[in-house]
């Protein structure tokens, strides 16, 4: 259930989320999940709730603070 409202709410937008758009953890899993779908890190990070500290391991913060 959370998946699917981070994933398809949050991130993709198919739906209203309310107050967890405003998560701040929330808010760098689905900045994370966005650059999941760039090329920028030849498609890292695939944890979508460990997205964050995916890139911290690749050093992708500078990425992940972009989009936040």
């Amino acid at each position: 259930m959370a998946y699917m409202f981070v994933h398809d709410g949050l991130v993709h937008r198919r739906f209203p989320v309310g107050p967890i758009a405003h998560v701040p953890y929330l808010r760098k899993v689905a900045a994370a999940h966005q650059l999941h779908h760039s090329e920028k890190f030849n498609g890292l990070p695939y944890g979508l709730f460990l997205g964050p500290q995916e890139l911290e391991e690749v050093e992708g913060t500078e990425g992940l603070d972009k989009e936040t």
